[in-house]
């Protein structure tokens, strides 16, 4: 289980008293020795993207992510935009789905980026996720065809090429 620091708490240690103390009860001529101790709480944003940020060939149109410890619902955010917004909202995911099937398919050579907010049961509580990013390949979309797509008079001889 993933575990984040998200807060401190700071005690001074006076060398000639026996206990902790508060910073309101330090002498500035006393030597202090500072001691940290970290409160931690559940991983709240989605982690572990499949893809893995950065990928480069994807063929599947699947994305999966390790859910938030605390999250009720996901909201799915995909597209070519590399800061991803309401243009690029899929939908909600109740808690149980921590996967998107993307029904149109990837275009081969595209990079596409993406991000999971994790909301919780209050319906308000939104953590907005990382974005993460990948390239895909495959067979499911040519491009850059040669001739151009709409070329008029090309010889009935000419080899055509894709991309």
């Amino acid at each position: 289980m993933k575990r984040r620091l998200v807060s401190a708490t700071l005690l001074v240690v006076l060398s000639t008293m026996s206990a902790p103390t508060t910073l309101a009860q330090v002498s500035t001529a006393a030597p202090i020795t500072l001691v940290m101790t970290a409160g931690v709480v559940p991983g709240v944003k989605a982690s572990d993207p499949d893809p893995p940020d950065g990928a480069t060939g994807v063929t599947t149109p699947l994305l999966g992510w390790t859910a938030g410890e605390t999250a009720k619902w996901h909201d799915v955010y995909l597209g070519t935009n590399p800061t991803p917004g309401a243009a690029e909202y899929k939908g909600r995911q109740a808690q149980a789905w921590n996967m998107w099937y993307e029904m149109a398919g990837w275009i081969a050579g595209t990079t596409y980026y993406w991000r999971i907010d994790e909301i919780e049961e209050d319906g308000s509580t939104i953590h907005t996720g990382d974005v993460w990013s990948f390239t895909a390949g495959g067979p499911y979309t040519a491009y850059n065809p040669d001739p151009p797509d709409g070329a008029r008079n090309v010889p009935t001889d000419t080899d055509l090429s894709w991309v």
